[in-house]
């Protein structure tokens, strides 16, 4: 059996990648057996190896300074917190004081209930059987609908009555009843 025979080219890459990670794989146990000591910040600036980002950063070594500033703390030790009194995990709203007028003020208008949504159906006949209760017709811009009492058209409106002259619907949506009378034509 002969492994890699084929492409001698793969067989050597394969080799020299193999024979590199165990390499790296010695030192970085070798490393992690005997730490060697770290060498002193004097060390690196002798050898140039920071200097330059040491230059970069002289700039801005203030914001840098781990030193306790014993005169800014005691600063802001004397600092006395005057807030409003207000609770921040209480429920009550506080009150505002709003400055009374001079003028006397309208009389409130009363509200406004808007109109409901119209309804685009028409009643345009029905027909009972014996035996069966009424069913009704009702179109929405070409589209008819037959129902009886009860049901669902048009997955909005909800028969509620019907008579001979019209019938009551109630609107699922808006929650609003409507008669629609039937027309003739």
């Amino acid at each position: 059996m002969s492994v890699g025979a084929e492409n001698g080219s793969k067989l050597v890459a394969a080799s020299i990648l193999g024979v590199l990670a165990l390499v790296l794989l010695g030192r970085s146990i070798t490393s992690l057996i005997t730490p060697s000591e770290p060498e002193s910040v004097g060390a690196y600036l002798e050898k140039g190896v920071i200097q330059s980002s040491l230059k970069k950063k002289a700039t801005n070594t203030s914001a840098l300074d781990p030193a306790l500033r014993i005169d800014k703390l005691t600063l802001a030790e004397g600092i006395q917190y005057e807030g409003v009194g207000r609770n921040i995990f209480g429920l009550e709203v506080p009150v505002l004081k709003v400055p009374r007028r001079l003028t006397p003020e309208a009389p409130p208008l009363p509200p406004h209930m808007p109109s409901p949504p119209t309804v685009h159906l028409r009643f345009f006949g029905f027909v009972s059987t014996p035996g069966d209760s009424e069913r009704i017709f009702l179109s929405n811009d070409g589209d008819v609908f037959i129902g009886k009492q009860g049901e669902i058209i048009n997955r909005r409106y909800r028969i509620i009555q019907i008579t001979p002259t019209y019938v009551e619907l109630e609107d699922l949506i808006d929650i609003v009843r409507r008669k629609l009378p039937l027309e003739q034509g």
